[in-house]
C-alpha cells in the first residue's frame, strides 16, 4: 500500500499495481510510467497518495535535486497549495515539476492561480508507428535513405531477445559500453542510462517489454527495449547502436515499429529529451505526430 500524505514509502517492485490504479486513468506520462520509475528512479524514489492523487518525491535527471510532482484529478487546487508548501517547508525547490497537461485541465481555475509554465524540455514526444515502419513521404526521405543505405550495406538479421537469458543481457551491456566509448561518455554521464538498463534486465519477465535486437555476423549490433502499454500507447525506454554501421538507428527504429504493430501497437512514446540539443534534433527529425505535455507549478511572485 502507499501511505497517505506526508508520508512516503521508497518505490518497490510490490508497488506497481497501486502506481498503474492511478496512472492507468491518464495518458501514458513517461514519468509515472512504472518501469521508467523503477528504472531510472534508483533508491530515491518515494511515494505517497494525497487528495487520492498519486504524489512522487523524484530526483531531477540532470540536477539530482530533489523535487515533487502529482498526477490525479481530486482536489489540484488544494493539492497544489499542499505541495507547494511542504516543498518549502522540506527545504526544496517551491515548484511542482513534470506536472501533466491532464492535471491543468481538470481545474482551469489554477491557471489564474499560480505561476504555471510548459516544461519543454520533458514533453514525451509521440509518434505513429505506421510511419516509423516504413518512413514515406517527403518528409521521411533521409530516413528512408539511411534505411536503404544500411540495406545494402550489411547483411543483417533481427530478432526478438530474451533477457532472462543471461547470455543476452551480457550482449547487450557490451554494447551499451561500446556505444559509451563511440560517444565518448564518461562512466559519470552514463552512470544513471547504465544503472537503469540494469535494472530492467535484472527485472526481466516481470515486465511487459518487447526487446529486439539486431545482428551483423552474429554480433548485436543494435537492441530497443520496449513496453506494451494501454490503448494502442508503446513505450520506447532504451535504444543503443554501434554507429559504425551507417543507418543503423533509422533501421532500427523501423524494425521495432513493426514488431509492436504486430502486437496492435499504434502510437509510440519516445519520452522527453531533457533539453539536450542533439537529443532534440535527433527526436523531432522522426516527425512526432504530438506531444504528451508537463508543466511546472510555483506561486505566483506577488503571492510567493
Amino acid at each position: 500500500m502507499i501511505p497517505v500524505f506526508p508520508k512516503f514509502i521508497k518505490l518497490s517492485f510490490e508497488h506497481k499495481p497501486h502506481v498503474e490504479k492511478h496512472v492507468l486513468k491518464h495518458p501514458p506520462y513517461s514519468d509515472f510510467n512504472f518501469t521508467s520509475l523503477i528504472s531510472w528512479g534508483g533508491e530515491e524514489t518515494y511515494l505517497s497518495e494525497l487528495n487520492s492523487n498519486l504524489v512522487i518525491r523524484l530526483r531531477d535527471y540532470l540536477t539530482n535535486e530533489p523535487f515533487y510532482t502529482f498526477i490525479g484529478i481530486n482536489l489540484v487546487n488544494q493539492t497544489i497549495k499542499t505541495l507547494l508548501y511542504e516543498s518549502k517547508k522540506n527545504g526544496l525547490h517551491p515548484k511542482l515539476k513534470l506536472i501533466p497537461e491532464a492535471v491543468l485541465k481538470a481545474d482551469p481555475q489554477i491557471l489564474h492561480q499560480f505561476e504555471i509554465q510548459e516544461d519543454r524540455d520533458n514533453f514525451d514526444y509521440i509518434y505513429l508507428l505506421e510511419e516509423a515502419k516504413d518512413f514515406k513521404g517527403n518528409q521521411h526521405r533521409d530516413k528512408r535513405n539511411f534505411i536503404n543505405r544500411f540495406k545494402r550495406l550489411y547483411q543483417s538479421s533481427h530478432q526478438l531477445l530474451d533477457i532472462a537469458n543471461p547470455q543476452i543481457r551480457t550482449e547487450m551491456l557490451n554494447l551499451f559500453y561500446h556505444w559509451q566509448k563511440l560517444k565518448d561518455r564518461t562512466d559519470k554521464e552514463v552512470e544513471n542510462e547504465l544503472f537503469a538498463i540494469k535494472k530492467v534486465l535484472q527485472l526481466g519477465k516481470r515486465l511487459n517489454l518487447i526487446c529486439i535486437g539486431i545482428y551483423i555476423e552474429k554480433k548485436l549490433v543494435a537492441f530497443s527495449i520496449n513496453e506494451i502499454l494501454t490503448d494502442g500507447y508503446t513505450m520506447n525506454l532504451f535504444e543503443k547502436a554501434d554507429t559504425n554501421y551507417q543507418g543503423i538507428f533509422p533501421y532500427l527504429r523501423s524494425i521495432t515499429a513493426r514488431y509492436l504493430i504486430d502486437l496492435d501497437g499504434q502510437l509510440l512514446s519516445h519520452e522527453q529529451d531533457l533539453g539536450i540539443e542533439g537529443l532534440r534534433k535527433s527526436k523531432m527529425s522522426y516527425g512526432p505526430k504530438f506531444f504528451l505535455k508537463k508543466y511546472t507549478i510555483s506561486h505566483k511572485t506577488s503571492s510567493a
